[in-house]
């Protein structure tokens, strides 16, 4: 069966990989149909023709009458022509009434798929013929969210520019709250940070567990990132709902570096959260001995 799949996926918490090359573009020419192959339906022949045919192939599927805006699909035509990188067809396919809001099975527009293919010129095109810049995915992640999570700078820039919220939290349970700034942070991306606060962004916001964006930078692991947001306004001394202290923090995130930091800064190494526990109590990974005696913990006993 002639036809393409497009997965859009939302990383989770850990940092995103670098962004995916576009994918390859296959030879291009007229398409034909190999001796007692069925003939594909008109949508089978739109798909195909996005896919590897000329832009003839995709006129001749549409005069077949194609479906341009199907109900319920796992992604439209436009998607493949975006995130394929297809700008003449997509634009061929917008004139002959495609909708760069028509939504997949998880709410997600054309615009989502050029970011995922990393088609700028693409996203430019949908920008320019109307595509929400934000727009919003069933998942509740705005397409924002999702542009700094594909490390996709240029992207970022396009949708700042085109409106897109940059104080918005994620309704994404993964994220708890989360605003574009703070995933920024977490991913260590500060060009992408200074673009959002050169856009508004209120890095003193508090996410789900009651901490501002300096509990992103601490996760990154970016000194810089740090010291700028202190430099904004963020809380040194805050605590999170259950209490924690950044240090408890930076200890559960098994970050000797961030532990240092934030000793330097004047935190307490004997600060207890609402179940009675120091930061050293809650030090793991492959440093975590090394946090414990920097907190001036005695070893963790054996087995834990």
């Amino acid at each position: 069966m002639l036809g393409i799949i497009l997965t859009l996926t939302l990383q989770a918490a850990a940092p995103s990989p670098a962004p995916p090359s576009p994918p390859a573009q296959e030879p291009r020419g007229q398409l034909t149909l190999d001796e007692g192959e069925p003939s594909p339906t008109p949508d089978q022949a739109l798909l195909a023709a996005i896919r590897t045919g000329t832009l003839a192939d995709v006129e001749a599927a549409l005069k077949r009458g194609a479906t341009l805006n199907p109900p319920g699909a796992v992604n439209t035509p436009l998607m493949v022509a975006a995130t394929r990188g297809r700008v003449d067809v997509a634009r061929l396919l917008v004139e002959k009434g495609a909708s760069v809001e028509a939504v997949d099975t998880l709410g997600r527009t054309p615009l989502w798929a050029a970011v995922y293919g990393a088609q700028p010129a693409t996203w430019e095109l949908l920008l320019a013929r109307g595509a929400r810049a934000d727009s919003v995915s069933k998942q509740g992640d705005a397409l924002l969210d999702y542009a700094i999570e594909r490390v996709q700078p240029a992207a970022v820039a396009a949708l700042l520019k085109h409106g897109a919220d940059v104080n918005r939290p994620s309704r994404n349970k993964l994220f708890s709250g989360q605003t574009p700034i703070m995933r920024a942070l977490r991913l260590g991306q500060r060009d992408v940070v200074e673009a959002l606060l050169a856009a508004g962004a209120d890095p003193l916001t508090r996410d789900v567990d009651g901490v501002d964006a300096l509990r992103f930078a601490l996760r990154g692991g970016n000194a810089e990132l740090v010291e700028l947001m202190l430099k904004k306004g963020c809380g040194l001394r805050q605590r999170d709902t259950r209490q924690r202290t950044l240090l408890h923090l930076a200890a559960a995130d098994g970050s000797r570096a961030m532990v240092e930091l934030l000793l330097s800064k004047g935190l307490e190494a004997k600060a207890w959260d609402s179940d009675g526990k120091t930061p050293a109590d809650l030090a793991v990974g492959r440093e975590s001995e090394a946090i414990r005696a920097l907190l001036g913990a005695p070893p963790a006993p054996a087995g834990k």
